[in-house]
């Protein structure tokens, strides 16, 4: 659901952010930030970035450059067709420091124990969120049409360390998953939105995500009073109640 002027989302579940833009979502893996062919472009710590198979890209404030170099193979489930297991799309990057060896690692879009979405390297954590386009059971996808959304965080030393700015309390936290997934969400609307619906830029997108712990508001202007600053988050881009 596309949130009207002056009206916030409530989600329990953050999934149901990404799913209410699917269409902007298939938009931005057409005209997303991927780089234009041969041409090396500065990608954010901390913010999702999209890359087209054979592109690569540094990650500013770091020594890493990042290459999407294939899919290496693709069992997703066709959205057409009902499956048993949703299959899984595995994408082989090369991750080095400038001027250094380069390193290959393997991310799944299965996400498990055996298939993992996100490896360690060089102090950092490279995740893998998503995989466009996705596959058609009467549609193939040539090697060149993938673009990956991708993750690069910095790791963590200790409990707290890495955390939103202000947080005190670890576990009275946005989970990472739900702030990625949240900043992927807002990422896309700000870029593609009014290309959907004129003026989206002017509604506010505020969202009320309901845990089994807590609910947090994001970007939201005046709060209740019955909502306690937690922290600023710099990958929400928002101070979270």
């Amino acid at each position: 659901m596309i949130c009207a002027p002056k009206c916030a989302l409530k989600v329990r579940s953050i999934s149901s952010v990404i799913s209410c833009l699917v269409l902007l979502s298939c938009l931005s893996a057409a005209g997303g930030n991927g780089n234009a062919a041969g041409a090396m472009q500065a990608v954010r710590l901390n913010r999702p970035f999209t890359l087209r198979a054979g592109q690569q890209v540094t990650v500013k404030g770091t020594r890493l450059r990042i290459k999407f170099v294939a899919v290496e193979e693709d069992s997703r489930c066709p959205a057409n067709v009902t499956c048993v297991w949703a299959g899984n799309a595995a994408v082989r990057l090369e991750v080095s420091p400038r001027h250094g060896d380069r390193k290959s690692l393997t991310l799944n879009t299965a996400r498990s124990s055996t298939l993992p979405g996100e490896s360690q390297l060089l102090g950092y954590k490279v995740k893998l969120l998503g995989l466009n386009p996705y596959p058609q059971s009467n549609q193939k996808i040539a090697p060149h049409d993938y673009v990956a959304t991708l993750l690069v965080i910095k790791e963590r030393a200790g409990p707290t360390d890495g955390l939103p700015s202000g947080t005190t309390h670890p576990e009275q936290r946005v989970s990472e998953i739900d702030r990625v997934r949240l900043a992927e969400a807002f990422r896309i609307g700000q870029t593609l939105g009014n290309r959907l619906w004129p003026d989206w830029n002017k509604a506010p997108f505020a969202v009320l995500l309901v845990t089994p712990e807590n609910e947090f508001l994001i970007r939201h202007a005046k709060p209740s009073a019955d909502f306690t600053l937690i922290n600023y988050d710099p990958l929400l881009q928002s101070k979270v109640y």
